[in-house]
């Protein structure tokens, strides 16, 4: 790589990461002394967290020859977040010609956003789960020369190292601001990832796991890695056969039939995976115990009154009220499941720092109740 294009990285990455770390909850009157704080990776310089991932990524291309701006078509899967950081990193390094596959159904705040970028959509029928595969071979195969970055897995199949070191630096860059942040209390004792392709848990996870961190993943009651760490349980637990309430409104997270390495391999980090509803998971965990019951002639009343009683991320705007008032943009919905995952921890420990990521900003979103993906 020549210097013209190492110093155009460098500029890129000097803008890359130091996204704020605010407090959220303080402990005044909580017996338990929990603070939870959040990394606001909401204010990144195009808005997510994948802003950190894509100038790695397209680096290690570059430098192997895989790809050369101006020439090379990309391909990328998202559920939007990825697509847009994607979209912005590449028109900054000079890749004009940059393709990403969304779901069906995707917000067109999101869609907005990658064309602003420069990004050309592709919008892929069905779940992003079963329909992105057909698609990525099909294309793949019909415009020779295409190179899929592929964040989410690495070359032969397991772990992308370069995205999960990339992510790492959220965990470094929380260490040292925790410091000026509670002073009284200069660590992080728990941290909650939100579960989406695992990327997210085990890779500033795994960092925070050198600190002594706690790590928990957070996910809806879909419960991939709950599933992963506890076979059989959901059903025993919640009456619901796993895999059956796939159904959800928070973009990128947990779904079944997911099977990344970052996933499988965020088991042996975790704590646990913190579950959470809102009235929509609800609704049809209902309807499937009804069904369930008639077909069975069983009654599940303690089992729905397990699901009832997870936490809900949908019955509160409190996070983006802190956040507005400290003069940050409000934020997106798997933001607000971390907050009701950390929250739900807050209720089990003592004297402990709790941080939680926020992803995005809720301007990717058309509105407050955004469709499933």
């Amino acid at each position: 790589m020549n210097s013209d294009r190492e110093e155009l990285y460098r500029e890129l990455r000097s803008q890359i990461g130091n996204t704020p770390l605010v407090v959220i909850f303080v402990p005044e009157g909580d017996p338990r002394r929990n603070t939870i704080i959040a990394k606001l990776e909401s204010e990144a310089k195009w808005g997510g967290h994948y802003d950190r991932v894509y100038p790695a990524l397209f680096r290690e291309y570059e430098i192997n020859g895989r790809i050369v701006p101006g020439e090379t078509r990309i391909l990328e899967n998202s559920t939007g977040n990825a697509g847009i950081s994607t979209a912005a990193v590449g028109r900054f390094l000079g890749y004009d010609d940059v393709h990403l596959t969304l779901p069906a159904h995707t917000d067109k705040a999101r869609i907005e956003a990658i064309e602003e970028h420069g990004g050309i959509v592709h919008i892929v029928p069905g779940d992003y789960v079963n329909a992105f595969p057909e698609f990525n071979k099909r294309y793949l195969r019909e415009h020779r020369g295409t190179v899929h970055l592929n964040h989410s897995r690495g070359h032969r199949g397991g772990n992308n190292e370069t995205t999960l070191k990339s992510l790492e630096s959220i965990a470094d860059e929380a260490f040292h601001q925790v410091r000026d942040l509670t002073p009284e209390h200069p660590t992080i004792d728990y941290y909650v990832g939100a579960v989406g392709n695992g990327s997210t848990v085990l890779g500033p996870g795994r960092k925070f796991r050198e600190h002594g961190t706690k790590v928990y993943g957070s996910e809806p009651a879909s419960a991939v890695l709950f599933e992963l760490l506890h076979p059989g349980e959901y059903e025993r637990t919640f009456g619901i056969e796993y895999g059956s309430m796939p159904v959800h409104d928070i973009y990128g997270m947990s779904y079944p039939g997911l099977d990344f390495p970052h996933l499988r391999n965020s088991v042996d980090i975790v704590e646990d995976s913190i579950l959470v509803v809102d009235e929509k998971i609800l609704r049809q965990a209902f309807r499937l115990f009804f069904e369930r019951s008639r077909q069975r002639g069983v009654t599940y009343g303690n089992q729905m009154l397990a699901i009832s009683d997870l936490p809900r991320y949908d019955t509160s705007h409190v996070l983006n009220r802190i956040l507005e008032r400290q003069g940050y943009n409000p934020v997106g919905r798997s933001s607000h499941v971390g907050f009701a995952a950390a929250l739900t921890l807050a209720g089990q420990v003592r004297d402990s720092t709790i941080m939680f990521l926020c992803y995005d900003q809720l301007k990717r979103y058309d509105a407050p109740q955004q469709k499933a993906a």
